[in-house]
């Protein structure tokens, strides 16, 4: 179980912009975001590495939302080539 907790904290880790290896070479940034669905139904997003938050009452409302806040966030540097969105669900069962 660790393992499988340690796995996921390495692929959200909060690295400015992650490098990924493609086809042997370095050549796409990622940037990532915590998404969190609020009591109403709407989406909070929170970047992992980058003071860049936003919100939205749907998902593609927030998918819009979260590259609009990138590029704003980025206007005069170097942009990221993905946006990795990672929805966090927390769920608490009753044992029987």
């Amino acid at each position: 179980m660790l393992s499988v907790q340690r796995s996921l904290a390495e692929r959200v880790a909060p690295i400015s912009l992650r490098p990924v290896v493609v086809s042997g070479r370095i050549s796409v940034m990622e940037i990532v975001f915590s998404i969190y669905q609020e009591n109403d139904g709407g989406f909070v997003a929170e970047c992992l590495s980058h003071d860049i938050f936003t919100q939205a009452d749907s998902w593609d409302e927030l998918r819009s939302n979260v590259q609009d806040a990138v590029t704003g966030y980025f206007f005069d540097q170097i942009k990221p080539e993905r946006i990795r969105l990672h929805l966090v669900r927390d769920e608490v069962l009753a044992c029987a």
